[in-house]
């Protein structure tokens, strides 16, 4: 592959690393603004360790468990354990929705084009 074609993938993945931190800094503003905003370069971090851990456990599906292990004991550091254990729910949650509405309209796009094709 290509330098500049590594370099692509790279700040497309730094784009969408910082995407998903959003996200939890959100789903955290939504429970504690304070926290949110006074800790938004930490849980941006936090988040984006416990998806590296996630994709490095190769023994759970989609980082399952170890991805919420991490998630879990870095928002500890900010939050309270019930308001930590709840972020770190709603965060998988959000998660498998964003990625289910992802998988479907990509889905519908190619269905699409598969049937433009067939029509050609």
């Amino acid at each position: 592959i290509p330098v500049h074609r590594w370099a692509t993938l790279l700040a497309a993945y730094a784009l969408l690393w910082m995407l998903w931190g959003t996200i939890l800094v959100a789903v955290v503003a939504a429970i504690d603004p304070a926290v949110a905003f006074d800790s938004f370069g930490s849980l941006m971090w936090i988040y984006q360790l416990a998806g590296i851990t996630g994709i490095v456990a190769l023994f759970t599906p989609s980082g399952l468990g170890a991805r919420e292990a991490v998630l879990l004991a870095g928002l500890l550091l900010l939050l309270p354990g019930p308001i930590a254990a709840l972020v770190t729910v709603v965060a998988r949650i959000v998660n498998v929705l964003v990625e289910a509405t992802g998988i479907s309209v990509g889905y519908l796009l190619l269905d699409r084009s598969g049937e433009a094709a067939r029509n050609a």
